[in-house]
């Protein structure tokens, strides 16, 4: 059933002349460009690396600072990854 909606939201957005559908499809279309220029770089794997560093340091950022506050003491990790 979810899937049907999915296809009935879908083809509601690709046709429809609503300003919501259009920021929509417009805002899509936006984010499958920045990811296939990914592809496009010289340096796409550095890229990609330093991508997957920034935010594993963001979310350790997280992590060490939750032992500074005693309410946060043994809070799980999927929480802090949450609250980032």
């Amino acid at each position: 059933m979810s899937s049907f909606l999915g296809v009935v939201f879908l083809v509601f957005i690709k046709r429809s002349k609503l300003k919501i559908a259009v920021k929509i499809k417009e805002f899509v279309n936006g984010l499958i460009e920045g990811i296939l220029s990914i592809f496009k770089m010289k340096k796409k794997w550095a890229f990609i690396f330093h991508t997957l560093f920034i935010w594993a340091m963001y979310l350790l950022m997280f992590y060490f600072t939750s032992f500074a506050v005693e309410d946060l003491l043994g809070i799980p990790f999927a929480a802090i990854a949450a609250a980032a």
